[in-house]
């Protein structure tokens, strides 16, 4: 099979659900590529999607990041902005939400050069996710709730921006997932302000208790 037809072939099957069945035709794909960094960053894409669909995402990590040095290698932008958006998402699925946040900024910077407003509004929603998750996860921190809270306003900040550049774009799609991501963020939001008074009262009493 030509490398095409192992690329056409794990497209298929993974349109089908089949990731597993997926990983064969595409690592085949690999040795067909030549000398051809486009097919190279094309089947490494292709790979680090297929293993994140599967949840493995330190492997999913590992091919995204071959597929960005190849487009920083090629001055290709829009498959910079494309390897760090999915690098951004496999990172803060193993938790790793500072670096993702990186990957995040960097794809914003990128999207705000081109002038690309659909790509701006893509990295807008990925920076905000990552901001909402690695607040999630500080929260968890009683030690750590003011830094929880400046996530969740970076989040609602970003969302924000998605929604008006998914409104000025005219995207129905994702001016639902707009919404939809702001109702949760303004949902924790709330918890959060209803909350921090008793533990910031809760801390002081502690602090004071400590000292004395």
């Amino acid at each position: 099979m030509t490398f095409l037809d192992l690329i056409s072939e794990g497209q298929r099957l993974c349109q089908l659900g089949k990731y597993e069945d997926a990983l064969t035709p595409l690592e085949k794909a690999l040795y067909k590529v030549g000398s051809d960094k486009t097919r190279l960053r094309i089947t490494y894409s292709y790979l680090g999607n297929v293993h994140y669909s599967l949840g493995n995402f330190g492997r999913a990590m590992e091919y995204h990041r071959q597929d960005l040095k190849i487009t920083q290698a090629m001055s290709d932008i829009p498959g910079q902005m494309d390897a760090l958006n999915n690098l951004s998402c496999a990172l803060r699925m193993l938790g790793k939400h500072k670096e993702a946040a990186v990957a995040a900024e960097k794809q914003l910077v990128l999207a705000e050069r081109s002038k690309d407003r659909k790509a701006e509004a893509i990295a807008k929603y990925n920076a905000g996710v990552v901001a909402y998750m690695e607040g999630r996860q500080v929260a968890t921190d009683s030690e750590e709730q003011i830094e929880a809270y400046n996530c969740f306003v970076k989040a609602q900040d970003y969302l924000q921006d998605y929604l008006l550049i998914a409104e000025d774009i005219k995207d129905v799609k994702m001016q639902g997932q707009a919404a939809g991501c702001l109702g949760n963020t303004f949902y924790l939001l709330v918890i959060w302000l209803s909350v921090m008074p008793s533990w910031d009262s809760s801390r002081r009493r502690t602090t004071t208790g400590r000292s004395s």
